[in-house]
């Protein structure tokens, strides 16, 4: 069904040109390397008579955080990385500095914490180390005595033996930032500018992260590509040296400051080893490799948080991804070919089957806002087998769980809906509450006379987390979604008024007693209430209750096993009252039958329950194998099927993987009508899929390159295919499909900005063994491009730009029937045309203040910057013409050139 553009939104080339001027006057920011699924390697540490030294080993560098805890002395270092399976709880040590170290896993932001524990007072310093030759990336911490100083020295002359060591030295507490100054000079006068580049006196590679120290005793750190740039410098000699823990220190400069002039220049440092006494060395790499075996891909809601998102809607984040395809009016999408209803979603582990507001037109935005998300682990295929339900892909949602300690809140309004999101976080539990309402049918209404579409939704998310202990959890939630919708194009078989309201609430607990056996369990109910009228008199009521639990428990064992095994029970009755005209009803074995007139209404009730066991199997630190077996059952069928899968990663020299999937999977069929494309099919028969996958991945620093081949082969579908030939109405009953593609990928993330890129070619079909068509969501093409750019202190800017092949459609054309004295329509092959192809380009601009005790984000938005007219489809109009005279193809286009602002209030 066609959108409503608002006319006054259309003349807005003005605004849309100075935001673009803007932003493309915008210079890049230096880059830092950053990576947000980090994993450790090892813990190490050594000691000698000046300082005791814990090493963290990395697989890609990531964020960390040092504090100090006065009483009892403790040093804590929380690093946002996945700690290995089988990493120890504590770490003795026993030297005069420092007892040992208490290693805590933060399972919810994947995080892990090092606890220090001093026998004294200390002071200390941190700093990294970046991957150099087989040493991978590494965060350094050394504990000093408070005072220590054998030689007797003084804080000038210790700089310089920091220079001669390689040490950087930063006070307890302290953090310095890349190119930003540790000490400031507040002397006057003429300035000048310095840029300086460090670089390897062998390679020539820009060396990052090197430590400048002035003669006074202050210094500076270069950024991640070698880079120190200082303006406003008091015009004279600056005397300088260079110093990095794997290089031989710089000799002392002295270099000359002229006013109103810029200075460069290269230093060039020489590569030497650096011993240190190992008392304890640990590795593992398998955690990372578990994920890539798994197909899992993990996006989190800080990475894309400056992405364009009018909606807040945190189902935008996923849209950066290889395997994801969205349309132009919302946000639903499709997973490797597979349809919109054959994704499960599960939030902090129930399923919500119904996900988005405006589900009638693609999806408005989510029924979740995005600042309640933590992360999100998205399998478009080949998914183990402690999931299922579904024939495509997975997404889990992780809500928060953890924060800042405090009550915080946000409140937000842009043009679209207005928010509010309160946080309290203890050391026992947290406590949100998200409110949030759309009023752009109230916007549209404004602006247009004759609105054609009026959509109204709001949601409420309460969600309490108890932890009486480290190893216990549990949450309980209320979510709550209603949604009006009404369409009137002056067609009336287009005419839809509906009503939605979903209830849902649910507890969810886990239990660690210890490092390898954790338990986790959901108990869940909802309720939903439809209320749909269609066309003439089209009906689609329902009233469903479901109620339900899952369990399931991790045992790592020994030989690099990590087993997983449980089921789930649901239970789901209602009353349904369907009419419409035209359907295809598919009978539980899967015959199919036309009904001209359909007209049902009875009560249901129905059991679904699943169990399943699987292996993720590390016989080589190289290897992951993955097996797993899924049983399912429900009393509609009342079968038991069994689904076995696989999967296996193979780690190859030179930072690749080759990893593959193979699996079968099932739909449990729903009582709901579906618009097929103009046709109207109903269902109770069980659908079955499988999926082949192969991929190899490398990483490269702090990015992610790969290639994705698979084929997902629908062996029983249901569907309809309906086409007007010689007068008369023809279909085609779905029986079986296809999808299969190719799919390239390239992640980059580093502290200032965040880079997607993504190609797919593929195809998906679906038809029976006699003929075959395109799906309504078919692209050849598809390309995808996101980058979040922090450009200055407190502002970033985000942009997203997606192109794709023309989706399919089946071409119509009108002719005059003598007899009948009528226009009559003809149609084509079905989906055998195409739609000229597709472009957008969305950009947001974001700036932070910063008050006393709140924030204030102020952004501005503009959707389809270019004002592409993307044709989303047409129509034949046949009203308000005379008599006689040709109906006339109309072209529906999509989101035309829209600007929005938008504030958001922190406190």
């Amino acid at each position: 069904m066609p959108l409503c553009v608002p006319r006054l939104l259309q003349h807005t080339t003005t605004s849309l040109a100075i935001l673009a001027a803007l932003l493309l006057a915008v210079p890049s920011a230096p880059s830092a390397v950053h990576a947000d699924d980090a994993s450790v390697l090892a813990i190490r540490h050594g000691s000698n008579a000046e300082h005791t030294r814990v090493v963290v080993d990395l697989s890609v560098s990531t964020t960390y955080r040092v504090s100090r805890v006065e009483s009892p002395p403790v040093i804590e270092v929380e690093i946002n990385a996945v700690l290995p399976e089988d990493a120890p709880e504590y770490i003795t040590i026993e030297d005069r500095r420092v007892r040992g170290i208490r290693i805590k896993r933060l399972e919810k932001r994947r995080a892990g914490q090092l606890c220090l524990e001093l026998n004294g007072d200390a002071r200390f310093d941190a700093f990294t180390l970046s991957a150099s030759g087989s040493k991978p990336e590494r965060i350094v911490l050394d504990v000093k005595t408070p005072g220590s100083r054998p030689d007797g020295s003084s804080s000038e002359s210790l700089a310089r033996r920091a220079a001669d060591s390689g040490e950087l030295l930063v006070d307890s507490g302290s953090r310095a930032e890349p190119g930003r100054w540790v000490s400031v000079d507040s002397r006057n006068g003429s300035s000048g500018t310095l840029e300086l580049q460090v670089i390897d006196a062998e390679t020539g590679d820009p060396i990052p992260y090197a430590n400048v120290l002035r003669g006074d005793g202050g210094g500076y750190i270069v950024d991640g590509m070698g880079t120190l740039r200082l303006d406003g410098l008091p015009a004279g000699d600056l005397p300088l040296r260079v110093v990095h823990v794997s290089y031989e220190s710089s000799p002392d400069l002295l270099i000359g400051i002229d006013p109103g002039r810029e200075t460069r220049r290269t230093v060039q440092l020489t590569r030497r080893t650096l011993a240190m006494e190992t008392v304890e060395v640990r590795s593992d790499r398998s955690f990372a490799l578990r994920e890539t075996a798994s197909g899992a891909q993990r996006v989190t809601a800080e990475a894309a948080v400056s992405l364009p998102n009018p909606g807040d809607d945190p189902f935008q984040m996923i849209q950066v991804l290889p395997s994801v395809s969205t349309g132009d009016l919302g946000s639903a999408f499709h997973m490797r070919g597979g349809g919109m209803d054959e994704t499960l979603v599960r939030i902090d582990g129930v399923e919500v089957r119904q996900l988005f507001h405006g589900r009638d037109f693609g999806g408005i935005t989510g029924i979740i806002p995005m600042g309640i998300v933590d992360e999100m682990q998205v399998y478009p295929g080949g998914f183990p087998a402690e999931y299922g339900g579904r024939l495509s892909g997975v997404i889990d949602v992780d809500l928060l769980s953890e924060g800042e300690p405090g009550f915080s809140g946000l409140v937000g309004a842009d043009l679209f809906a207005t928010r509010f999101l309160g946080q309290a976080h203890g050391d026992r539990g947290t406590v949100l509450v998200s409110v949030r309402e759309g009023y752009l049918d109230r916007v549209l209404e404004a602006l247009e006379d004759e609105t054609v579409v009026r959509p109204a939704y709001r949601d409420l998310l309460v969600r309490g987390v108890h932890r009486s202990s480290e190893t216990r959890e549990v949450s309980l939630n209320y979510l709550r979604s209603e949604d009006h919708i009404l369409y009137e194009d002056g067609f009336t078989p287009h005419n839809l008024d509906a009503d939605y309201i979903d209830h849902y609430i649910w507890t969810t607990g886990r239990y660690t007693p210890s490092s390898q056996l954790e338990f986790r369990g959901t108990l869940h109910r909802s309720s939903s209430r439809y209320v749909s009228s269609m066309g003439e008199n089209g009906k689609n009521d329902q009233e469903i209750e479901r109620v339900g639990g899952r369990f399931q428990a991790h045992v790592l064992r020994p030989g690099g096993h990590f087993i997983k095994f449980g089921g789930e029970v649901t239970r789901e009755w209602g009353e349904y009252d369907l009419r419409a005209r035209e359907v295809v009803n598919f009978a539980p074995d899967g015959t199919a039958s036309t009904v001209a007139e359909f007209a049902q209404s009875s009560p249901f009730n129905r059991i679904y329950s699943a169990y399943f066991l699987q292996d993720e199997w590390s016989p080589h630190r190289s290897v992951i194998l993955g097996l797993g077996l899924r049983a399912t059952h429900d009393t509609k069928s009342d079968s038991l099927r069994y689904h076995p899968r696989g999967s296996l990663a193979l780690r190859l020299p030179g930072s690749m993987t080759l990893k593959g999937a193979w699996g079968s999977y099932e739909q449990s069929p729903s009582f709901a009508l579906v618009d097929d494309g103009g046709s109207w099919t109903r269902s109770e028969h069980t659908n079955r899929a499988e999926h082949r996958i192969v991929g190899l991945e490398k990483r490269v620093g702090s990015m992610r390159v790969g290639l994705d081949a698979y084929d997902k082969l629908f062996h029983e579908l249901d569907g309809v295919i309906t086409w007007v030939e010689n007068g008369g109405v023809e279909g085609l009953v779905i029986t079986e499909g296809r999808a299969r593609g190719v799919e390239a990928y390239v992640n980059r993330k580093t502290s200032h900005s965040n880079l997607w890129f993504s190609y797919t070619l593929g195809r998906s079909e679906w038809g029976n063994a006699e003929r075959t068509y395109a799906r309504d969501f078919d692209r050849l093409h598809m390309f995808t491009i996101a980058n979040t750019y922090e450009i200055a202190r407190d502002w970033d800017v985000g942009l997203a730009y997606t192109y794709h092949s023309g989706v399919p459609y089946t071409e119509q054309s009108v002719d005059w029937n003598e007899s009948t004295r009528l226009w009559t329509l003809e149609e084509g092959v079905p989906n055998g045309a195409r739609l000229p192809d597709y472009h957008r380009l969305d950009v947001r601009l974001r700036r932070l203040f910063h008050f006393d005790d709140w924030e204030l984000t102020v952004y501005a938005e503009a959707l389809n910057l270019t004002n592409h007219e993307n044709v989303l489809w047409y129509v034949w109009g046949k009203e308000n013409r005379e008599e006689g005279e040709p109906p006339q193809r109309v072209t529906r286009t999509g989101v035309p050139g829209i600007p929005s602002v938008g504030m958001e209030i922190r406190f």
